[in-house]
């Protein structure tokens, strides 16, 4: 009986590997979203801190300007 059923699984390895794996997938995917937490906080634009932060650098520069 082994050795049939041993013949069979090999003989039809991806038919029964591939849903298997999508199964496990969906299931990981699913409690991973449901343990994660997907909030990303607002940064302001790259530019602006750019802007801001050559600013603050040329403040820094002039030490007469207080």
């Amino acid at each position: 009986m082994w050795p049939i059923l041993m013949q069979f699984l090999r003989t039809n390895a991806p038919y029964i590997t591939l849903p298997i794996a999508a199964v496990v997938g969906i299931i990981g995917y699913n409690l991973e979203s449901l343990l994660s937490d997907r909030y990303t906080p607002y940064n302001k634009p790259v530019q602006d801190q750019r802007f801001e932060r050559m600013t603050e650098e040329d403040s820094l520069k002039d030490p007469t300007n207080v």
